[in-house]
Parts: structure tokens; C-alpha cells; sequence
């Protein structure tokens, strides 16, 4: 895979982020070793993937043309929690703010964070996560409260990652590094 391809995977999955997220997330993936110009190259494949209509160049960030979002707080701080899951995990799959109509939810991110090891087994652990920076605690633990009770959760994860979730966690950016560690 070429790195231009590698970098459209990522944005793919982080939907929206700046240059210096990408240049990070390349180098602790391996892609480019530090100092290797990996700023200057993760520019010039970004700007590619904006001429070949991949990717919408805004005044300091890039998104996929899907994404309705500006690079606000909020939107920053998603991302980089989102780049952290990809260095620690890096086969993981992502859907950012997902509508899920049937409860009217649109948590931050629905991620499959996969373990694989040097065997290319492994295990994988599906989360629920939320970016918090103003919410109120009320306000989360009513979010977690109708995924723990509704249902149909672990079936619309099933569907979602297209493999048997038996369970799933919570996780908000308070508690992401410990997840990622445990």
C-alpha cells in the first residue's frame, strides 16, 4: 500500500484532522520514521488526495467530503483521541458521529479496537466513546444508560462491525488512556 493510500485509511477513519495529527499518527504507525520529512510528505499526499477529490482542503485542517464539521474544540480533541486509538491499534475500525435513528443517538465514535498479534489472531473490543469537554455528567450517564439498556445494542454493533459483539464498553476521553493501557 503507498502511503498516499495509507494516509486517505486514516483520514478515512478520523474524518477530520490537520496535518501535524496525521504526521504524528504516520510516524508512530512506522510509515516514516521521525525525522524523515514526514510533515513535508504527509503535505504533498494530502494535497493529492485534495486534487483527486478525496479530501476537502479547509484553512487548516482536511476532511473527507462527507464530513459536515468545521475543526472546532470539540472536533480537535475527538481527533486526537481517535489518532491515539490508531497507534496503539492500528487495524481498529472507526465510524465517526454515526446516526443511529433507532434511538436517536449519534455517539462520537463506534470503534472496533482489534488486538491482533504476531500469530494474526487476536481479540477485539468494541466501544462506545465520547469526547467530553463541557458536558455535564447527567448528560453522559443518560447517553450510557440508553446504550446499556437498549436492547438491540449488541446486534446493531454486530451488524455495524459485520462480527459478533458479545459486549461492549463505555469509554469517554476521561478514561481512554486507561482503557488503551488495560
Amino acid at each position: 500500500m503507498s502511503h498516499k493510500d495509507r494516509i486517505l485509511e486514516i483520514m478515512q477513519k478520523v474524518v477530520i484532522a490537520n496535518i501535524q495529527t496525521i504526521a504524528a499518527t504516520i510516524e508512530a504507525l512506522g510509515i516514516w520514521q521521525a525525522g524523515d520529512s514526514t510533515y513535508q510528505n504527509v503535505y504533498k499526499c494530502l494535497n493529492l488526495l485534495v486534487k483527486e477529490g478525496k479530501l476537502i482542503k479547509e484553512k487548516n485542517y482536511y476532511k473527507i467530503p462527507a464530513c459536515k464539521s468545521n475543526f472546532d474544540s470539540h472536533a480537535i480533541n475527538l481527533t486526537c483521541d481517535l489518532a491515539s486509538i490508531l497507534k496503539s491499534y492500528p487495524q481498529s475500525i472507526i465510524y465517526r458521529e454515526h446516526t443511529i435513528s433507532e434511538v436517536g443517538l449519534r455517539p462520537d465514535a463506534l470503534v472496533l479496537i482489534r488486538k491482533i498479534n504476531q500469530e494474526g489472531g487476536g481479540a477485539a473490543c468494541a466501544i462506545v466513546y465520547e469526547c467530553v469537554l463541557q458536558e455535564r455528567p447527567e448528560y453522559l450517564t443518560k447517553k450510557e444508560n440508553i446504550w446499556k439498556t437498549w436492547q438491540g445494542a449488541l446486534t446493531f454493533l454486530t451488524n455495524l462491525f459485520n462480527q459478533k459483539i458479545p459486549y461492549f464498553e463505555f469509554v469517554t476521553s476521561e478514561n481512554l488512556n486507561n482503557f488503551l493501557l488495560a
